[in-house]
Order: C-alpha cells, then structure tokens, then sequence
C-alpha cells in the first residue's frame, strides 16, 4: 500500500490510497482508491453535524497497520494549518474499500495521531 498527496489542474487536492505489486509497480485492482470520510461531530471543519475529510488539510501520518485483513492509516494536519482534527481511517486490503473510520477529535479541533 501507498500513499500520494496530489494537486489537480482545477485546484483540487486528492489522497489515493494504492495498493501494488513491489515486483512490478503495478497497481493492483486496477484502480486506487481516493481517501474520503465523515464522522459525527461539531468540532473543526464540520458540516451538518458531521466532521469532513479534506484531502488538503491531512498528511498521512504514521506507519500502516495490517490487521485483520483491513489497512489502518493515520492522519494529521498538513503543516498544522487550522481547521484541523485527527482521523484513522481503514480499508480492506483485499478491495480497498473503506473499513471503518474514527475521528479522534469530532467535536474539537487540533486533535491528531
């Protein structure tokens, strides 16, 4: 698995998470899957009752965990610019389909891993 923070040409931010073959470089599934989530909360960023990814707030923070087939990614502010809250974010290593999300600080701001 890897990740790549990338700027389109429209201005637009994107966290895809890839899963390759070490051997060839080959993405694998054929396609990455964007990082995206949402959680209940108030707290920094939020709207209508629920905190928001934003692809250009976070920076992959610590090592990935394989556990239970499921890839757990961490992530924190991208140069502690506000609003910013912390997130674990997993997905299934098999599909790359999200797994399971927490928001660390969903109801405050500059909470991170």
């Amino acid at each position: 698995m890897s990740f790549g923070m990338s700027k389109d040409g429209a201005g637009g931010y994107h966290q895809p998470i890839h899963a390759l073959d070490f051997a060839t470089g080959a993405e694998l599934f054929g396609v990455s899957t964007e990082i995206a989530a949402s959680y209940p909360g108030g707290g920094a960023g939020s709207q209508n009752g629920r905190v928001v990814f934003d692809p250009a707030q976070y920076a992959e923070r610590a090592s990935l965990l394989l556990l239970n087939d499921v890839v757990y990614t961490a992530w924190t502010s991208h140069c502690d610019i506000m609003p910013y809250t912390g997130w674990v974010i997993g997905y299934s290593a098999d599909t790359l389909q999200q797994a399971n999300v927490l928001n660390v600080t969903p109801n405050a701001q500059m909470g991170a891993i």
